[in-house]
């Protein structure tokens, strides 16, 4: 459901980071180039939909390193000559997320996320939406959790599971609209919190949205502000997370929000 996904972030004119479990990729590899030409963020959510806490450090970073390269891919037709996203503006880099599957980072897995210029992402709007099939009851706990430079995550649809996610984005997105919030990517988000002074009050808020398989689990989430950013978010067709506004992050004067 990529596309009614895409379809409903332009009718709220919402940008949203796509956290992909990448092995769920190849099917999707054109859906996701064109959410990435569109403005959207695709960003590394580990290989499969399992927690690595256990693994070896080693053979994390294998797995870590092969879904960045396929994240790399569905970037690439995006790509400026200067190496940027499309959608970056050309005061820097895009920067490097990972979000690791089921809230789970281990010591090891810490490790090679700061090794390799990472930032880890939680969130602090979430409503257990593998679990929890009620699309009201979603909404309304997101929102209820929503302000100024949150990180809210949201799990993709899919037909025939997980579909009253669909709705849920929309009652969610419609909320946020209501109190002036603007949605945008982790990346927005992090540059608006950065390029502020501390003092600066705004709307904005990013969204994560994460595809899983349809086995996939619940996730436990909890605010974060890791490996020294400004400003952090998070199904087998892809995997995305997303962030509201949070009062405590500052935030440009036109009110910035993301989904995931």
């Amino acid at each position: 459901m990529i596309e009614e996904v895409q379809s409903l972030l332009d009718e709220f004119e919402a940008k949203a980071t796509f956290f992909l479990c990448t092995d769920f990729v190849p099917s999707h590899v054109e859906a996701l180039r064109r959410l990435v030409c569109d403005g959207h963020e695709v960003a590394n959510h580990c290989r499969a939909d399992r927690s690595y806490a256990e693994d070896e450090e080693a053979d994390f970073e294998v797995a870590f390193l092969e879904a960045e390269r396929v994240c790399e891919e569905v970037r690439a037709p995006a790509r400026r000559g200067d190496g940027r996203e499309a959608s970056a503006p050309s005061n820097g880099p895009a920067i490097r997320w990972f979000r690791a599957p089921q809230g789970n980072l281990s010591n090891s897995m810490k490790n090679v996320v700061n090794r390799h210029g990472f930032t880890h992402v939680l969130c602090d709007c979430y409503a257990n939406d593998p679990w929890i099939s009620d699309a009201e009851f979603i909404a309304e706990t997101m929102l209820s959790l929503a302000s100024d430079g949150s990180i809210a995550v949201i799990h993709m649809p899919e037909r025939g599971f997980r579909e009253y996610n669909l709705r849920a984005m929309r009652d969610f997105l419609g909320g946020l609209r209501s109190r002036g919030f603007q949605v945008v990517t982790l990346s927005a988000l992090h540059r608006a919190a950065c390029s502020q002074p501390r003092t600066a009050v705004s709307s904005a808020a990013a969204l994560a949205a994460v595809a899983e398989p349809a086995a996939g689990g619940a996730e436990s989430e909890s605010r974060n502000r890791s490996s020294g950013s400004c400003g952090s978010g998070s199904g087998s067709t892809c995997a995305s997370a997303s962030a509201p506004p949070s009062s405590s992050s500052p935030s440009p004067s036109a009110p910035p929000s993301s989904l995931q």
